[in-house]
């Protein structure tokens, strides 16, 4: 089992730790919403109770103990799974009601994943996990760990996503561009509106100076690499084959499936497919089999 070679790289002694932490967040959540809810019509009806999330967390803790501990591998991956589901229920009602989960849970599903040889969705937790807490914290780093020994154990196929094109790495983000965009609207809207009220002209010739720097914003946002390097696609599941459109029916980029594991940037969504960078091309691959950063609870 791949959660036993070498416990160094992934620390799950502190489990107990995590899924009070767990437990935590979820009262504040909770509480959170009871403050800011006017009614009953205003709480979503797919959180469950406070009860219900506690309950959830304390089984995925006791089954996670008990695979820690179990001798025979059959019963230790069965404690595995049972724990993954309760932290992936969890993790999803918050999804679900449109709040983040704390980075702790999101690490102690990951840990649950990688035990239970779910690698798929280990790598897209330890990424959540990174994504959702500072840089240096304890968290932050254990997941990066966790995620750099995971990587090495799977190969270079959950390399991809750092390999795309150079242009797509050094071309300013579509917020980026739309940031600075901003800003120099508004400052050749400030110039325009100080010719108006001092009566020069020279601030109007200022402008010309955005504005130009404006359009050429407003081309690299038109021309520029359409892949946001926020949205990563995780393969979780088998099926997932390259094709070259977003068909059933479509020729194939590459015989064989992408590796569980594999990390891709995402270009766009259509139907059931996902369309992706992969190496030097792109292809779309079925959503059944892939995760994304942004919803990894979308199917």
């Amino acid at each position: 089992m791949m959660g036993t070679a070498n416990q160094k790289h992934y620390p799950i002694s502190a489990i107990l730790l995590l899924g009070l932490l767990t437990i935590a967040n979820i009262d504040a959540a909770v509480s959170q919403e009871n403050e800011s809810s006017v009614g009953p019509t205003s709480v979503s009806l797919e959180v469950p109770s406070e009860q219900e999330l506690r309950r959830r967390a304390e089984r995925a803790v006791s089954a996670y103990e008990t695979g820690l501990v179990a001798t025979d591998r059959t019963e230790q991956v069965r404690a595995f799974e049972t724990a993954q589901i309760e932290f992936r229920q969890i993790l999803e009602s918050y999804y679900r009601a449109g709040k983040n989960a704390s980075p702790e849970l999101w690490l102690a599903f990951g840990n649950a994943s990688l035990k239970s040889e779910q690698l798929g969705w280990a790598v897209l937790a330890y990424r959540k996990a990174i994504e959702n807490t500072p840089s240096g914290s304890r968290t932050a780093l254990q997941s990066t760990n966790n995620l750099d020994f995971l990587r090495q154990s799977l190969g270079t196929a959950s390399e991809i996503a750092e390999d795309a094109s150079y242009l797509s790495q050094i071309w300013p983000t579509q917020p980026i561009i739309e940031q600075i965009s901003g800003v120099l609207f508004f400052v050749a809207c400030s110039l325009f509106g100080l010719s108006l009220a001092i009566r020069r002209s020279w601030p109007t010739w200022c402008a010309i100076l955005p504005l130009t720097a404006l359009a050429i914003m407003i081309l690299m946002w038109v021309i520029g690499p359409q892949s946001d390097h926020s949205k990563i696609a995780v393969v979780v599941g088998d099926g997932a084959f390259l094709s070259t459109a977003d068909l059933l029916d479509a020729p194939l980029q590459q015989a064989d499936q992408l590796s569980i594991g594999t990390e891709l940037p995402v270009l766009r969504r259509r139907n059931n497919f996902v369309e992706v960078d992969y190496a030097t091309s792109t292809g779309w691959l079925p959503k059944h089999a892939i995760r994304t950063l942004d919803a990894p609870f979308d199917t």
